[in-house]
């Protein structure tokens, strides 16, 4: 309700309409302490994901004393700026994803994780690039490899 915007009573009112009449508040009442009684928010599954400064943990103590109100506002702030970063966070995901951005990370992480392990296996074996590519190795990529340190199997370039 409170997303509904000030321009737009007939929506407020058309939610309002729905609700029972006779609305009994006092039995609602009774029923939410029961419910929470009963099945306290500790005890759901999601209850760990909920932010440690969401109101529906801080107001809850304990020891049964509510935080001060600089606290509160504190941990409000805190909390929307969490908020703010977990929704910069969804956007820059989706705009990855709307662009096939994801294919190409996977590719690029594909080819570094290939890289290091061949560098590791090459490193533990003291085999060259060379010895395991053979004559399939362009001179190019020869040159290029022995540029940066790697052994391409005893080629030596001018």
């Amino acid at each position: 309700m409170f997303e509904i915007p000030d321009d737009e009573p007939e929506i407020l009112h058309s939610i309002l309409s729905k609700l029972p009449k006779p609305l009994d508040l006092d039995e609602l009442i009774s029923r939410a302490v029961s419910l929470l009684e009963q099945q306290p928010p500790e005890s759901l599954s999601t209850w760990h994901k909920v932010s440690s400064r969401s109101v529906l943990k801080t107001s809850r103590t304990l020891d049964g004393v509510p935080p001060s109100l600089s606290h509160a506002e504190e941990l409000f702030s805190q909390q929307c700026r969490e908020l703010e970063r977990a929704r910069k966070r969804k956007y820059i995901f989706r705009a990855i994803v709307e662009k096939g951005g994801i294919a190409h990370i996977g590719l690029i992480l594909l080819v570094g994780v290939s890289a290091v392990g061949l560098g590791f296996y090459l490193q533990r074996n003291r085999t060259g690039i060379g010895s395991i590519l053979g004559s399939s190795v362009s001179p190019l990529l020869r040159r290029l490899l022995a540029n940066v340190g790697i052994d391409t199997g005893g080629v030596i370039f001018p």
